[in-house]
């Protein structure tokens, strides 16, 4: 019996996290790079997520109905947590979907600093 290609809904280009949500798209799982800061952690009736969001989003305003964000379940986070570099993390992703609930798992960390890394810090260090 092989396994049923995972299917990720998309609304306006951004990545859903629940099935029944409203959505315009369906593509295949895939990797994908990114640099990923760290948001924060909610947590639903059935599950706690871990809140990532583009590293290139640093210093903008959060509106979880507009931004770019993705989830790690917290059963995933473990990994992601003791690669990141002061909450950032450089890597190669890929979709996953626990019970009616989507987010994203790291498949491998990626060496080197991405640019955004160093334009988060070079802001931090040179901000009046």
């Amino acid at each position: 019996m092989t396994k049923k290609q995972l299917r990720i809904p998309f609304k306006d280009g951004k990545p859903c996290k629940w099935v029944k949500d409203d959505h315009d798209e369906e593509r295949d799982n895939y990797e994908f790079e990114e640099c990923l800061e760290i948001h924060g952690f909610v947590h639903g009736c059935s599950s706690a997520v871990m809140i990532l969001r583009p590293a290139n989003d640093h210093g903008e305003d959060f509106d979880y109905t507009k931004s770019v964000y993705y989830q790690v379940f917290l059963t995933d986070s473990k990994e992601v947590i003791q690669n990141m570099i002061h909450g950032i993390i450089y890597g190669k992703w890929t979709f996953v979907k626990r019970g009616e609930n989507f987010g994203i798992k790291l498949v491998d960390v990626l060496l080197g600093i991405h640019k955004s890394i160093m334009q988060i810090a070079e802001r931090e260090i040179f901000r009046s």
